[in-house]
């Protein structure tokens, strides 16, 4: 049998095992002649001996024959050809086995997230206020709102309003807002709810809250009165509150003579005294939810930029206690300011919920739309809060 890879030798065509030639010619061809390979004068494979060391991996020995060799030689390679086939089959089989086993892992986790997985909710308890809004018109407060759990600018008409806040969280108003705690409104509840069931445990955990941290700011630009029920029920006799002063007791029922003093109802008092960790309404992210269509051809006629730099600090949006520091060195003229957004407003002393516009007409907000800036309304530096181009409180500064 001729191999395609193999010359074929023209004189010898067929092949005789074990013959001292190995091979006859049957081609009558002068070429052959002494020439002809089956000649006695060639040398067989079987006449050709192997002189050099042992060979261990084709157990090739001294003195064997180049056919002895070359047996041995295809004898290891259809042992290793055979090995080769048994691991490709085993290594398929470990990678059948692979897949079977992430299939697997993939079913468990699946069912874990479906079955076993558990959610844990806590709502903080809510507290019930009565704002009596004696202004006679709309205004702005500041709660934090029991289903959304966030705080939030709404509009309180005039008169008498229920609303339910989170206990213990800032409630900022008017000074001409009347606030009175009526106690929890309804049963701090903790659920616990799982894809294949759900289970509900319901505790109270509130009471009524009779005493409470109140803090008085005047931003006015004249000096007012305050008025509040202290912790034994007793009304406190109107006391005088300077411009931009601070004033913190514990009572109840705090109300003012002018709008432009805000009241923050803090956290319970304890002792007749307010904690020092008060939590007042300074969250630059905090979401508002009123919102008005705009007049595209309405004017606001109050300029009052707002300020966010001065000599002493480049840039306060991000801090309060900046802020502050920059308002009380403007109001005692020891800093200059050097940095500020045009801000136009449609009422003469700003209120919370007033959007803060970049210009005189039209929609466009100013760029002061997040963040503490400083507006200087008459004489008065004054500290805001905006978020989303809306004034959402008058921090006091301490």
């Amino acid at each position: 049998m001729a191999y395609p890879y193999l010359p074929v030798n023209p004189c010898c065509t067929d092949v005789v095992l074990n013959s001292p030639c190995g091979c006859t010619s049957t081609i009558t061809n002068s070429s052959c002649g002494t020439n002809d390979p089956c000649s006695t004068y060639n040398i067989v494979s079987s006449n050709v001996i192997y002189d050099g060391n042992r060979l261990p991996c084709i157990i090739a020995e001294p003195c064997d024959t180049l056919n002895v060799i070359l047996q041995k030689m295809d004898q290891v390679i259809c042992t290793l050809l055979g090995q080769i086939s048994t691991l490709n089959n085993q290594v398929t089989n470990i990678n059948n086995q692979l897949i079977v086993v992430t299939n697997n892992i993939n079913t468990i986790y699946n069912t874990l997230n479906y079955c076993c997985v558990t959610t844990t909710t806590t709502r903080r308890p809510c507290e019930n206020f009565s704002l009596n809004n004696t202004g006679g018109t709309s205004v702005a407060v500041i709660i934090t709102d029991c289903t959304t759990q966030v705080q939030s600018a709404i509009i309180l008409p005039a008169g008498s309003t229920n609303i339910c806040v989170v206990t213990n969280s800032p409630l900022t108003v008017p000074g001409t807002v009347i606030v009175t705690p009526n106690g929890p409104c309804s049963p701090a509840t903790t659920s616990t709810t799982s894809t294949s069931s759900t289970s509900s445990t319901t505790t109270t955990t509130t009471t009524a809250i009779p005493c409470e941290c109140l803090t008085f700011y005047n931003r006015d630009s004249v000096s007012r009165t305050i008025t509040y029920k202290n912790c034994s029920g007793a009304t406190v006799a109107p006391q005088t509150i300077t411009v931009g002063q601070t004033i913190q007791v514990c009572g109840s029922q705090g109300s003012s003579n002018s709008a432009l003093v805000t009241i923050s109802v803090g956290v319970n008092c304890v002792g007749g005294l307010c904690p020092t960790t008060t939590t007042t309404s300074t969250s630059s992210s905090t979401t508002t939810t009123t919102s008005t269509t705009c007049n595209p051809s309405s004017t606001h006629p109050y300029n009052y930029n707002a300020i966010f730099g001065t000599t002493i600090n480049s840039n306060f949006t991000g801090s309060l206690s900046g802020a502050c520091t920059s308002r009380n060195c403007l109001t005692a003229s020891s800093c200059f300011q050097t940095s500020a957004y045009g801000a136009y407003f449609n009422n003469v002393n700003p209120q919370i919920g007033d959007k803060v516009y970049g210009t005189a007409t039209g929609c466009v907000l100013s760029p002061a739309n997040n963040g503490y800036y400083i507006i200087k309304v008459g004489t008065t530096y004054t500290v805001i809060q905006v978020a989303s181009g809306i004034i959402i409180g008058f921090p006091a500064c301490t």
